[in-house]
Order: C-alpha cells, then sequence, then structure tokens
C-alpha cells in the first residue's frame, strides 16, 4: 500500500533534517522498519521515543519495536520511500 504524499513529506523530511549521515542511516532503518509494520509517522516516532527509554514500562512491556542496524539495509530503502 502506498503511503499519501504528504505521509512520504515527513518520513523524508524527517530523514533530510538529519544533521550527519549516521542519523540519517538511523533514521531510514527506523523508517524501513516502521513501514513493514504499516506504521504511520507519528505511530513510529511514538515507539521509537518509547524503546529510547532505559526504564520505561512501556518500552519493556508493550513496545516490541526493533530497529534493524544500518548494515542491514544494503542501500535498499528509496523504493519504501516511494
Amino acid at each position: 500500500k502506498k503511503l499519501p504524499p504528504s505521509h512520504q513529506n515527513w518520513f523524508s523530511n524527517w530523514v533530510k533534517n538529519a544533521r550527519t549521515q549516521t542519523t540519517k542511516t538511523k533514521r531510514l532503518a527506523i523508517i524501513v522498519t516502521a513501514c513493514v509494520q504499516k506504521l504511520h509517522f507519528a505511530e513510529m516516532i511514538k515507539m521509537y521515543r518509547e524503546e529510547k527509554k532505559p526504564y520505561s514500562v512501556t518500552s519493556t512491556m508493550y513496545c516490541k519495536m526493533s530497529f534493524p542496524s544500518a548494515t542491514t539495509l544494503n542501500g535498499n530503502v528509496s523504493s519504501f520511500l516511494n
């Protein structure tokens, strides 16, 4: 299922606004994972923030979203953004 243009813009702008290449790569990995799980941008950000909290009840009990490393993507990300 293709995302509406407005949603595509949210995802692409989030990546474009990253300052370093490392951050851009991490964000692309997060986006790919979110697309596979069919999450909207806001849901993805919420789950990502919850996972970053080390002692959050939500992150340990309810949030089972795992993010792939940048090396597992092998540069095949552009198809997920279109």
